[in-house]
């Protein structure tokens, strides 16, 4: 005994203590997906997996196998790009021409959709007689009430269903390919496509270039008399309104009316300048009229005047004013006065009439300009209607011109020019078919398969609510784990549940120490009694969500691994109502749990001692009551636990499943451990959760959690628990009776 404690660790001891009961602070471990539940889905579904992925490969490769086989005969072409054409009306040659509107990548489009088209069909179903073969015409057999023309709509759908064109991008390439299961039928009709879209690009051209010169040849003599009355036209309404000269500017108004604006312009200057010498002169003073005057008396008679000034004054200074000299000297100044006075009129009477000359030539020219000008405005009114029928002339003979000179051109341009489009590569017979794609099909079906094998994982596991991993128990409960009892089955693989496989498993700890079975109980043993704080656990209740998880197994030989440490052990079946342990230990029944608890036996005459484990003492559940619940929960029940307490080290209760009856839930109440048993890859999800909280309400104990039947041969468990062996067929001596020493150590 002292020695298993010794060899759990403080670690252990720490995750054996009580979880959080639910309601609390605590929460459940982190429920997000992450990669190791997802791998260990995969792991444990395998085969839905494996299935799904080699009934799609088998599929795959069946329609491989009875696909018909077709090839793929392909041709190239190339539709160069046209320059202008001799007409230049490549619009009226339709989509063959298609040298104006759109890019060439548009235009190339529709050279496809031309390839694809009805009529170059119609064509070639005609040229090959394709009408006359089953893949093309199903109604080839039928009865003649079909219509003609659904014939003819079904070959037509079924021709181009397998033709594909399509162009080579950043080129001028289209490439032609058609799929038939004959490769030399599939040759010919590419080729004879090919010769068929050459020779209709051809005619269209042709055609569209003789309508267009037929057309120009009748428009062109409405032209000429068109034109022709144009030019009459314009001829008398020249002649009607004087009109002479090539324009509005350039005429004899317009030149007559420039002349005349210039000399008004002169006329005007020298009018200004004239004036402004009349008014000098008005002024009377002689130093300007001398300074716009050319005429020589005036200076002269000025100079004179000064000159007698000057002696008149000196004389008057020297003689006196009577003096004979200063009155002779002052008659002549008087003379000169008189001079300069005539002489100014003079100068004033000439500007005078230079002036009113000036003005009369400048009103002159402005009437002239004033009529001249209004001519003009009539002239340029009469221009407007003379330009109209100028440009109408011009317009007409020049498209006249134009059209003669292509008219001239029509007949050479509709037989030289030849078709844009090129065979640069011929279709030639196929060797290989191109369906069906073996590659593409089956990495198709592997594809399905796994994506289809995902689904089905998922879906099982989603419907299969058994558990299937110490993870999820753990989870599903949220109870720590005591122990992991490893399945008995051949080779690790778990066995159905049953009476015999309880009869064969119980007290398997005793008969087989050295086996892996043992060993987990014995590591069983060890959490239990580290499992409550302070002192061994006395009282220990096992049970379970519903029936077959093994709960009496568990039962059985955990009271006998703990019998080992020679401590007084008693073992009582609690299932009052379907109990079997007695039967497993192979014990008669006797009076047993429910007589003690009715009071018609007493428990000492009761109990019995089990023959393979001398410190194990057994009580069976006895005759079945009408009411378990109701013993279970009385005064007489409590009075022998204390009774048991102090005869026995430790007491196992082996009860009935805690969701089904209440009996289990009513002992856990003096249970100093509670252990609920979870059997792997058959308990429920939903139980075991619902138990687990009931359990977890009811006991004042600690509770735990067993893993029973797990399989130790899956590669998920297979690092954790190897430690007790390999699970092979290299173990199976530790499942026969009599295991040879040397594999104790094990």
């Amino acid at each position: 005994m002292q020695s298993d404690k010794s060899l759990v660790t403080t670690e252990l001891r720490h995750r054996l203590l009580p979880v959080e009961r639910p309601g609390g602070g605590g929460g459940p471990k982190d429920e997000k997906l992450d990669i190791a539940w997802l791998i260990n889905i995969f792991i444990r579904r395998r085969k839905i997996l494996i299935a799904s992925v080699l009934l799609a490969l088998v599929m795959g490769a069946v329609y491989c196998m009875i696909k018909t086989r077709r090839y793929e005969a392909q041709g190239e072409i190339a539709v160069h790009a046209e320059g202008s054409g001799a007409l230049n009306l490549e619009d009226a040659s339709g989509g063959a021409l298609g040298a104006m509107g759109g890019d060439w990548s548009s235009r190339l489009e529709t050279q496809v959709r031309v390839l694809r088209s009805g009529t170059l069909a119609g064509i070639v179903i005609s040229d090959l007689q394709l009408d006359q073969k089953p893949e093309f015409n199903p109604f080839l057999n039928k009865p003649k009430s079909v219509p003609e023309y659904i014939k003819q709509a079904r070959v037509q759908e079924n021709f181009a269903k397998d033709l594909t064109v399509q162009s080579v991008p950043r080129t001028q390439v289209i490439q032609i390919g058609f799929r038939n299961q004959d490769p030399v039928l599939a040759t010919a009709i590419v080729n004879d496509l090919s010769r068929v879209y050459q020779e209709h690009s051809f005619m269209t051209r042709y055609e569209a270039t003789q309508q267009a010169s037929t057309w120009l040849s009748r428009q062109l003599g409405d032209l000429k008399g068109t034109v022709e009355q144009e030019q009459e036209r314009l001829a008398a309404y020249q002649k009607q309104y004087g009109i002479i000269g090539t324009d509005e500017n350039n005429n004899l108004v317009m030149t007559r009316l420039d002349e005349l604006s210039r000399q008004l312009t002169e006329a005007e200057a020298d009018r200004i300048t004239r004036e402004a010498k009349y008014r000098i002169a008005l002024s009377g003073d002689p130093a300007l009229v001398q300074s716009i005057s050319t005429d020589p008396t005036l200076p002269a008679l000025e100079q004179e005047r000064a000159s007698l000034q000057n002696q008149l004054a000196e004389a008057q200074t020297t003689y006196g004013s009577a003096y004979p000299r200063v009155v002779e000297i002052k008659a002549q100044l008087a003379q000169t006065q008189k001079s300069i006075e005539r002489t100014m009129d003079q100068i004033r009477e000439r500007y005078k009439n230079e002036f009113g000359a000036a003005q009369n030539e400048e009103n002159s020219l402005r009437r002239s300009l004033d009529e001249q000008k209004q001519a003009a405005y009539r002239l340029s009114e009469n221009f407007s209607q003379y330009n109209i029928l100028k440009d109408d002339v011009e317009s007409g003979r020049s498209l006249y011109e134009d059209l003669l000179s292509k008219l001239q051109e029509a007949g050479i341009a509709a037989s030289l020019r030849s078709t844009n489009v090129e065979i640069i590569d011929a279709a030639v017979r196929p060797i290989k078919p191109v369906e069906p794609e073996i590659p593409f099909v089956m990495l198709f079906a592997l594809f399905c398969g796994v994506v289809i094998g995902i689904g089905l994982v998922f879906l099982y596991d989603r419907i299969d609510q058994r558990v299937s991993s110490i993870e999820e128990v753990e989870w599903i409960s949220r109870l720590p784990l005591f122990g992991v009892i490893p399945s008995m089955g051949s080779r690790g693989r778990m066995r159905e549940p049953g009476p015999e496989s309880a009869s064969s498993l119980a007290l398997m700890s005793v008969r087989r120490p050295q086996a892996q079975f043992s060993e987990a109980f014995r590591s069983l043993r060890t959490a239990i009694l580290l499992g409550a704080a302070g002192a061994p656990p006395r009282i220990i209740v096992i049970t379970g969500s519903i029936s077959g998880e093994g709960k009496s197994t568990i039962s059985a030989n955990c009271a006998a691994v703990l019998s080992h440490s020679d401590q007084r052990i008693l073992l009582i079946d609690a299932d009052m109502r379907r109990g079997k342990l007695h039967e497993a230990l192979g014990l008669g029944a006797r009076v047993g749990l429910s007589e003690c608890l009715a009071g018609a036996s007493d428990w000492r005459t009761a109990v019995r001692s089990v023959p393979d484990a001398p410190h194990l003492d057994f009580l069976s559940r006895g005759a079945r009551p009408p009411s378990p619940a109701d013993l279970l929960s009385s005064r007489q029940m409590e009075h022998l636990i204390e009774e048991w307490s102090r005869e026995y080290d430790h007491i196992v209760f082996d009860t009935p499943p805690a969701l089904i009856v209440t009996d289990a839930l009513l002992l856990c109440r003096f249970a100093d451990v509670v252990i609920t048993v979870a059997r792997h890859r058959f308990s429920n999800r939903h139980a075991l959760r619902r138990s687990s909280e009931l359990i977890l309400k009811s006991s004042r104990g600690v509770v735990g959690l067993v893993v029973n039947a797990l399989d130790l041969t899956g590669t998920y468990y297979g690092y954790k628990y190897g430690y007790y062996g390999p699970a092979d067929a290299s173990n199976e001596a530790y499942y026969e009776e009599g295991t040879p020493a040397e594999h104790t150590k094990a």
